[in-house]
């Protein structure tokens, strides 16, 4: 989706995008050059970019019980104690200790300062299926669960109504990808009844570069979503090839409705236990009894 989005940006604006993607560090590069170059672009001195950098790694270290002094802020060059400090860290990510971190090292750690104490959100309560006593109208409520899911805290209602011959799908995403971002995207889809009986609904949707089943279990209390990809038309080609990976232009994908509490829980059980690892050691044991 966030590819998707860069895309169109760079559609019109192909000048601005093609400055921005050359000038984005890479993970290789140090960090400290990586933010100097782009205080450079403010024109902010060498100095106040490292006292800067330096402040950012310090609370994201600070965060995680490390004993920095954060009434100094010179660089890990021109600070022995600071430099063997970032070293120490180096080892628990499992990288070189080099004493400097890389733009990428520096990105670990403040998404794991920031994973550590988040505030957890969660998509709904409960997975709920319900058909009235009439049986003209099915819902059911949840969060979609796949592999590798974009946004896997998100809250879903589905609503069937017999007469109309419609599914409505109804979905609320949260973006939590980036550390320091939280966005809400809405969508609403709309699928055709194939079929209909007291226990079952089978609804389909034609999409832009495939098709997806919807299938209702009343009795199992369950509901999934199959999207088969369909690319022979040349504008779905040409799509595709723009920003689909190679490996998700003939995949298909199954979502699942599930226990949206249980779902956001792991989500964020599994953010949490990465950023313990960057824990400082000594203050384990400190950490453990404020869990």
């Amino acid at each position: 989706m966030k590819r998707f989005a860069l895309l169109l940006s760079c559609l019109y604006l192909p000048f601005a995008c093609e400055l921005a993607l050359a000038d984005s560090p890479k993970d290789n590069d140090d960090a400290y050059s990586a933010n100097r170059n782009m205080a450079a672009t403010y024109k902010k001195s060498a100095e106040a970019a490292d006292a800067n950098e330096t402040l950012g790694i310090k609370l994201a270290m600070a965060r995680l019980l490390w004993p920095v002094d954060l009434g100094v802020l010179k660089p890990p060059a021109d600070d022995q104690k600071f430099r063997d400090q970032i070293k120490a860290l180096q080892s628990q990510m499992g990288v070189p200790a080099t004493g400097n971190l890389t733009f990428g090292q520096e990105k670990i750690l403040m998404r794991a300062a920031e994973f550590l104490f988040e505030h957890r959100v969660y998509g709904g309560a409960q997975k709920m299926v319900f058909a009235s006593d009439d049986k003209l109208l099915v819902t059911a409520d949840g969060s979609w669960s796949m592999e590798d899911m974009a946004y896997p805290i998100n809250s879903t209602e589905i609503s069937c109504w017999k007469p109309e011959k419609t599914c409505i799908v109804s979905s609320a995403n949260l973006d939590l990808d980036d550390a320091d971002t939280r966005l809400l995207a809405v969508s609403m889809e709309q699928y055709e009844i194939k079929s209909f009986s007291d226990t079952k609904i089978i609804a389909e949707r034609e999409g832009f570069c495939g098709s997806s089943t919807l299938a209702i279990d009343v009795k199992a209390k369950t509901a999934k979503v199959v999207s088969v990809p369909n690319l022979v038309s040349d504008s779905c080609q040409k799509f595709r090839n723009s920003w689909m990976i190679q490996s998700e232009r003939e995949k298909i994908h199954v979502m699942t409705l599930v226990n949206p509490w249980d779902a956001s829980k792991k989500f964020f059980d599994v953010r949490k236990a990465e950023a313990e690892k960057l824990v400082y050691k000594p203050n384990l044991k400190v950490y453990e009894i404020g869990k």
